[in-house]
């Protein structure tokens, strides 16, 4: 499989044996991963080891979208959720990775950095956001200590919180019987559609965020699903308008109509009253009928919260 960067440029290939991984990136070294269970997981496309490929192996972005046949912009997104720093330079993601440099560089190097001045760090938005990531994912696991618990408490009534995105929405992992792989799901609605897809005899098969559709403003748009490869379903909560940009959403309308009448895709809107989800109803029949679930093998970002 070709490797891309984040402008589609092909910079190497990926090839994958039963035995053994060989990620082919010029100009860095070749590197051959050998852990049997791993390349078992990554040939069923469970992206749960988007973790170890990161921190452990410390592949590229465009080299794990190659592994899993995705796009590089949709593989970044899932690292995000999972609360992953896309930024990060580590190992192999560094550009100097694996070149040589005489000792003269190497000084030149060293008095450069030495005379350089760093700013103040400051915590941007989008710092907060990955930090705020990151902490929900690790307390979703982890116990809270009381003495912990006081200093948030604290925190809270100094109202040092008071702007923050709490974030109530769940996402996870699903593994779909019927197509025999794992799913990333973005919130309950999806969630409870995939095991209504999985129940439907009409649907032989389906596959989510299948591919992204170029926008007239040059942004791109990821469809939800595709179903028997013919039918694109965007999934929407009825209210969804009175918090999206109303103007980006008929742009992913539009753009999505055209690329239905050039590719002979149908496609559908479906909300959540048309199929009559309800949150906290979900929640109660989810934990009703959890054996009857095991077969999905769902994998929550966090435990429910009932309001």
């Amino acid at each position: 499989m070709e490797i891309k960067n984040s402008s589609g440029k092909v910079i190497g290939e990926t090839i994958i044996t039963d035995n053994e991984i060989r990620i082919i990136n010029n100009p860095k070294p070749v590197l051959i991963i050998t852990d049997i269970e791993l390349i078992k997981k990554i040939k069923e496309k469970d992206e749960s080891v988007f973790p170890i490929l990161w921190n452990d192996y410390n592949l590229l972005i465009g080299e794990i979208a190659s592994l899993f046949g995705m796009v590089y912009a949709t593989t970044r997104k899932h690292l995000i959720n999972l609360g992953i720093n896309t930024n990060s330079h580590a190992g192999r993601r560094n550009s100097s990775f694996g070149r040589e440099f005489s000792e003269e560089r190497k000084k030149h190097i060293g008095e450069k950095s030495r005379g350089r001045k760093i700013p103040p760090y400051e915590r941007t938005p989008e710092i907060k956001e990955k930090i705020s990531v990151g902490l929900k994912q690790y307390y979703s696991t982890h116990e809270v200590s009381k003495e912990t618990r006081e200093k948030l408490s604290a925190a809270w009534a100094r109202g040092c919180y008071k702007e923050s995105n709490t974030g109530r929405g769940y996402s996870g992992y699903f593994y779909s019987p019927k197509n025999e792989k794992n799913f990333f799901f973005r919130s309950l609605l999806e969630l409870n559609y995939l095991i209504l897809l999985e129940k439907d005899d009409t649907v032989l098969n389906y596959t989510v965020e299948p591919f992204q559709i170029k926008l007239s403003n040059n942004h791109h748009y990821t469809p939800d699903i595709l179903i028997n490869n013919e039918l694109i379903i965007e999934l929407k909560p009825k209210r969804h308008l009175e918090w999206e940009d109303k103007t980006r959403w008929e742009l992913e309308i539009e753009g999505l109509k055209q690329y239905c009448k050039i590719h002979n895709y149908q496609y559908k809107i479906v909300y959540d009253d048309d199929i009559s989800f309800d949150t906290q109803k979900f929640k109660k029949w989810f934990i009703e009928n959890s054996e009857e679930l095991t077969q999905y093998n769902i994998q929550l970002s966090r435990e429910f919260i009932w309001s």
